[in-house]
């Protein structure tokens, strides 16, 4: 939308010129005065943008008023991005006086009378191209400009009587999405354009690249997005004629390159730069002239070995960096960003000018932060530099040490000085070595009143679980792979009457050695509270604890269960009877060894929403309670409410007739049925069924009939994948299968690409 274009140009730009008022940079450039002239424009401006936008739509006058606000505001926005490039310059950090530069002024300006006193060589060399006063003196004149075209937008601004409202900031809007053809009528005059390349279709990524340049208005086009659409390994060899685009703030190009030439040094603009999933081994040095520069992104660029040297010495204006999945080292010094916000990734290193104290001076970082690598943490004392206690916006902290690393320190004294701030609403700690859990989780859940996540993953020496149950706002808790854990009772409950009061996920995964998890003592509940240790648990999963015996089984509002490669015993009739009433919607189970079911319980959970089975003892030839009813009345009232329903099971040769009565069901997944050779016509009897997944049947070979799939009107999408003969039967026109699904909107083979609709068979991109 127009509106929306406006007022995040304007809301950029009113940031860019406070920057520079409230700098001494803007000193040094001799236009204090003209820049404040222009802070207060904006800011009137911004200030009616609100009403302005609502009568566009009956005004057309309004809107070309708008229109022409844009048109400014971008040019607004080039002189700043131009000031802040050259000043960063190095070529231009000479040391004169502010008086000085202002004497400059006045004496190249045409109206001076003095002007004629000067030395004709003395005013050329200072107002030679080649002279960074040149450059000061024409900055100068272009803020006089821009002012006077805000003069009249703000004269005509005032016969609007327009409303004024409060300032406010616009997300950033992005338009014009493209797939590999280039349609002239949409990239004409584009500000912002969005191109997916694909390996289908006529044109390579040379000529559409080629088109584009010929299309694009080099000085209009500010947002530039180009992807790798199916990861399919096409690369673009040369993009050497993008970097002519000199206006463009910003740039991603994902998965598509494998070097970035020395003329990215020509978008002094860039303010943004993902370069993300690309093959790229070594980023070019021109990146370090880029002083506009706000955001990189480098994540899963897995070749990248090294960044430019003086990287933080250069980009001093980086707001936010981020470098995961990738083996590169994190640029030395990086303490040096001082503006920096945004470090998902904090790699530690043993040599200079990588340790953890690099954190340090970096208050202003907020949201998630991952340190990994901590095994090269010394001490204490080393943990503590980081002064993650003094980080107030972070609110998401990993920390990782390397599985396959030995550690040479003292780790629980490491995680102790690793003490966050109170504000912490997400904690996951991974690989920890160590036995003890720090004091700052362990002692008093009053140090981190703010934790609503916690995951631990292999904490291979941690036998005891602290008091969990005592962290007031704490909603998922995720405990994977701790196989010295033998046992869950009081201690993990704490002191909250009752316990876990917010909890509403708790999942146990690979607790190899869990044998029991008892109940929470009585004296946890007072006469007042609930009876439950778990009051708002909405989802459990149990998957691969083959030794746990018992467990609690109060959880009055459990919706999600989930029970996979783990005990059968664990849950019996009476658990599944008590669900009726606490409106169970998933149950998954998928026990080995499982031979018996408590079916009837199971049956009457008529709001059943979500049900995944399968994977039982290799003695049952049928799912133990989808048998088929010989009262087809009955059998349509038991789940009627299912949506969901994946079913997997290896030794069964047919699918169990009662899922035809499942009227609500809206996805049907059917995985590793190993013999199944053909599906029944009474799946069309179906009539909610929007999307098929047939995963593993490497023996199916039949469809429903023509008149089954015709049946199934509500189908929109079918996925088949690692189904080799319906593969070959689907593969062409002339396939066997094909004309069966020529009905089906969306169909995808293998998730190669091979996704076409109905009977066509050129792809189409959606």
């Amino acid at each position: 939308m127009a509106e929306t274009l406006v007022t995040s140009g304007v809301t950029m730009i009113l940031s860019a010129v406070e920057d520079h008022v409230k700098s001494k940079i803007a000193l040094a450039w001799g236009a204090k005065k003209e820049l404040e002239k222009l802070q207060d424009k904006l800011v009137v401006l911004q200030l009616v943008l609100d009403d302005a936008e609502k009568r566009q739509l009956k005004e057309p006058s309004v809107q070309h008023w708008l229109e022409k606000l844009k048109g400014v505001a971008y040019e607004a926005q080039d002189v700043m991005d131009e000031v802040t490039y050259e000043v960063n310059h190095p070529k231009n950090n000479i040391n004169v006086t502010n008086k000085w530069i202002d004497n400059v002024f006045n004496c190249c300006s045409v109206s001076n009378p003095f002007l004629s006193y000067w030395r004709l060589d003395t005013v050329l060399n200072i107002c030679s191209s080649s002279n960074p006063f040149h450059f000061q003196w024409k900055m100068a004149h272009m803020i006089q400009d821009i002012n006077g075209e805000f003069d009249k937008i703000k004269k005509e601004m005032e016969e609007y009587n327009f409303i004024k409202g409060n300032l406010s900031l616009v997300p950033f809007d992005r338009t014009s999405v493209l797939v590999n053809r280039v349609e002239k009528d949409n990239v004409l005059g584009s500000r912002r354009l969005q191109v997916a390349f694909t390996n289908e279709g006529a044109s390579s990524t040379t000529q559409v690249l080629g088109d584009l340049m010929s299309m694009i208005g080099g000085d209009k086009l500010r947002v530039l997005f180009l992807s790798n659409w199916l990861k399919s390994g096409i690369m673009i060899r040369n993009v050497s004629p993008l970097m002519n685009l000199k206006r463009l703030h910003v740039l991603i190009l994902k998965g598509l390159i494998e070097e970035l030439p020395d003329s990215i040094a020509n978008l002094k603009q860039l303010r943004y730069l993902d370069l993300s999933e690309n093959k790229i081994e070594v980023l070019s040095k021109s990146l370090n002239t880029l002083y506009n520069l706000q955001t990189l992104k480098l994540n899963s660029c897995f070749l990248l070995q090294e960044l430019p040297s003086d990287i933080t010495r250069k980009l001093i204006n980086l707001r936010h960096f981020e470098m995961r999945y990738t083996s590169c080292k994190m640029p030395k010094e990086i303490s040096r960003l001082r503006f920096l916000q945004t470090l998902r990734q904090f790699k530690v290193s043993e040599e200079s000018g990588g340790g953890i104290s690099e954190l340090r001076s970096l208050n202003h970082l907020r949201n998630g932060l991952a340190i990994t690598e901590l095994e090269n943490v010394e001490n204490r004392e080393d943990a503590e530099s980081a002064n993650l206690i003094k980080k107030q916006e972070i609110h998401e902290l990993a920390f990782d040490w390397s599985h396959y690393k030995p550690c040479r320190n003292n780790v629980d004294e490491v995680l102790e000085g690793l003490w966050p701030h109170n504000n912490l609403k997400k904690l996951e700690i991974n690989y920890f070595p160590g036995a003890k859990f720090p004091t700052w989780v362990s002692s008093d859940a009053s140090m981190l009143p703010n934790l609503v996540e916690i995951r631990l993953q292999s904490l291979y020496n941690c036998a005891h679980l602290p008091a969990f149950g005592s962290f007031p706002k704490l909603r998922a808790l995720y405990l994977v792979s701790m196989q010295s854990v033998t046992s869950i009772g009081d201690g993990f409950y704490g002191y909250s009457k009752p316990p876990f009061p917010s909890l509403r996920i708790l999942k146990l995964i690979t607790l190899t050695n869990l044998r029991e998890w008892a109940e929470a003592a009585p004296p946890m509940f007072s006469s007042s509270s609930a009876s439950s240790s778990f009051p708002l648990l909405e989802e459990l999963a149990i998957v691969y604890c083959p030794k746990l015996r018992t467990m609690p089984t109060a959880f009055p509002m459990l919706r999600n269960l989930v029970i996979r490669d783990s005990n059968s015993t664990v849950v019996t009739g009476d658990d599944v009877r008590g669900r009726k009433q606490a409106h169970l919607s998933n149950f998954t189970r998928s026990c080995p060894i499982l031979q018996s079911f408590p079916t009837e319980e199971l049956q009457r959970l008529t709001v059943l929403q979500e049900l995944h089975i399968g994977g039982f003892s290799e003695k049952l030839d049928s799912f133990p309670f989808l048998s088929v009813s010989t009262n087809e009345q009955k059998g349509g009232h038991q789940l009627c409410g299912l949506k969901i329903l994946k079913l997997q099971n290896p030794n069964i040769t047919f699918l169990p007739e009662q899922i035809q009565h499942f009227t609500a069901l809206d996805e049907l997944y059917i995985n590793s049925f190993l013999n199944i050779e053909a599906l029944p016509d009474w799946l069309g009897y179906l009539p909610s069924l929007r999307y098929l997944e047939l995963f593993n049947c490497p023996n199916l070979i039949h469809f429903p009939s023509v008149e089954a799939f015709r049946r199934l009107s509500t189908l929109q999408k079918l996925n088949i994948v690692l189904c080799d003969e319906l593969k070959l039967r689907c593969a062409n026109d002339q396939g066997e299968e094909r004309h069966k699904i020529s009905q089906v909107p969306w169909v995808s083979i293998d998730s190669d690409g091979n996704i076409f609709r109905g009977s066509q068979i050129e792809p189409t991109y959606v």
